[in-house]
């Protein structure tokens, strides 16, 4: 028969319960028995039901023990039983074997071996009630205990016998004892978080439960070899470290395992810091302007700190958030006085506009101390706009004259620019003033030197007189710098008008005298 998870917690819970006490004998006798009895019964309890082992970690585990029930009859009763059924009661009186374990006897030719019952108490594996017998352990001297608990209320192991006829006999007996292994600590339980960093003339405030872990609380802790100004009180290593520097200390830590790291002495560090951070007293970024093209920086910085600077760094700002971090080397000086430098490239400018930079310094010590930046210990520089203006090479505008019907215009334009050229754009100024514009093409060549041209249909002259267009181009580079050209003229004929032809008159007649009469 095996016992559920149910009936181990009853059966424990009541023997934990009721104390303990040293002990390997076999159960006494019956304290109570009910009901008639047929025959002769027997029932046979180890003195230790349980051997328990609770590990470090609080897991239980551990092998259960038999209990045997036999029954014996004389044989005169044989003709009114049939069968016996024995039924083994729990710990606690509402935890019972579900089914029963029955046995049919022949009591007419009885053997005492055929009403015979073993009843295995199964082993265990958990983790329920560790923190219980945890308790046990601590209280006790030994690593070993035997915990058997005094008969009251629902502590009995109960045998039942039940007849044919009806009849029921009962007997109630002690609950057995348990046997519990304390385990000792495992090796190098006791852990220490060492070493142990703070700062020279900082505040600390340290809980135990971050130096010392492992092993079963609660801990008995010693230090020795405190820097001065610490103290240790009430599970907290507090205080304020007078002085810098490495400090080998002892701490002797007494948890409650049974062997193994009690009461051992073991060496922990104490790391004392420095808490002055280092000083930047000086900045310069070289040159101040650089042109267009962009090229290279100098940055430099004197640092200064009272246990040696560890680390420099300068922080380049552009426009938006455009930002870049140069490490910086120590040229001349000591790490407690130096100057440090390094370099940093600057784009080329291609926009309209200068663009400016600030440099600035953070500098940590060989503690971890860090400068804060701040406006005293800046540098700025700028990369100027390009301001070379672009160049036109031929310009023209063929054909320069049309007839009065108008007809197709090409424009074609060279220019070149030491960065490059944007656009081209030509303006037409027309005979009544108004003024359009037409984006030229590149056709040949590259940004920095090309061809550009563009077509368009010129509308024919219906006037009596000449109509003159002029034409500009307008070349722009990369940073808005523009040029233009001279103006080129188109001339569109104008519509000739039709003449009548001119009839030639008659001549008149010569005037004649008249008679006289």
């Amino acid at each position: 028969m095996i016992y559920s998870n149910k009936f181990f917690s009853g059966l424990l819970a009541v023997v934990l319960m009721s104390g303990f006490s040293i002990s390997n004998d076999v159960c006494a006798a019956p304290f109570e028995v009910t009901g008639p009895v047929h025959g002769t019964t027997k029932v046979t309890i180890p003195g230790i039901i349980y051997n328990l082992r609770l590990d470090n970690y609080g897991k239980i585990s551990g092998s259960g023990s038999a209990v045997t029930v036999s029954h014996a009859d004389s044989g005169l009763f044989c003709a009114k039983v049939a069968s016996v059924s024995v039924l083994l009661a729990g710990f606690d009186q509402n935890f019972t074997y579900p089914n029963p374990y029955t046995k049919n006897v022949n009591l007419c030719s009885f053997n005492p071996n055929d009403a015979a019952f073993n009843f295995e108490v199964s082993g265990v594996s958990s983790t329920g009630f560790s923190s219980v017998l945890q308790e046990k352990c601590r209280m006790a001297d030994t690593n070993t205990l035997v915990l058997r608990p005094f008969p009251f209320f629902k502590d009995y192991l109960q045998v039942a016998l039940r007849y044919n006829n009806g009849d029921i006999y009962i007997e109630k007996h002690p609950a057995p004892s348990i046997s519990l292994t304390c385990d000792p600590c495992p090796p190098k339980s006791i852990i220490l978080q060492s070493p142990i960093k703070m700062y020279e003339n900082k505040p600390v405030s340290i809980p135990l439960s971050s130096i010392v872990t492992g092993g079963m609380l609660p801990y008995k802790v010693i230090f020795s070899g405190l820097p001065a100004g610490l103290y240790y009180q009430d599970g907290v290593l507090s205080g304020k470290p007078l002085k810098r520097g490495n400090y080998k200390g002892l701490v002797q830590v007494n948890d409650n395992c049974k062997s193994g790291d009690k009461g051992a002495w073991k060496n922990i560090d104490f790391y004392v810091y420095d808490s002055t951070p280092p000083k930047i007293m000086s900045a310069f970024a070289t040159p101040a302007f650089i042109d267009w093209r962009g090229g290279y920086v100098q940055l430099e910085t004197r640092v200064i700190d009272n246990n040696g600077v560890g680390f420099v760094e300068a922080v380049i700002k552009g426009p938006g958030s455009d930002k870049k971090n140069i490490t910086l080397s120590r040229s001349v000086g000591s790490a407690w006085d130096g100057l440090w430098k390094g370099q940093f490239i600057a784009s080329p400018n291609m926009t309209s506009q200068d663009i400016s930079y600030s440099v600035s310094f953070k500098s940590s010590d060989t503690d971890g101390n860090q400068a804060v930046e701040d406006n005293t210990t800046s540098a700025v520089f700028s990369v100027t706009r390009d301001k070379t203006l672009p160049k036109i090479g031929l310009f023209a505008a063929t054909p320069g004259t049309l007839p009065s019907e108008g007809g197709a215009v090409t424009v074609s334009v060279t220019a070149s620019d030491n960065v490059g050229v944007q656009s081209v754009t030509m303006y037409l100024t027309k005979p009544d003033g108004s003024r359009s514009a037409l984006r030229l093409a590149q056709v040949a060549g590259v940004t920095q030197n090309g061809e550009w041209k563009t077509t368009w249909q010129m509308p024919g002259n219906t006037g009596s007189k000449q109509q003159n267009y002029r034409i500009q181009v307008a070349v722009y580079d990369l940073a808005g710098n523009m040029v233009t050209s001279q103006d080129a003229t188109v001339f569109v004929q104008p519509r000739v008008a039709m003449q009548m032809p001119v009839m030639p008159r008659q001549p008149s007649m010569p005037a004649v005298p008249m008679k006289k009469r």
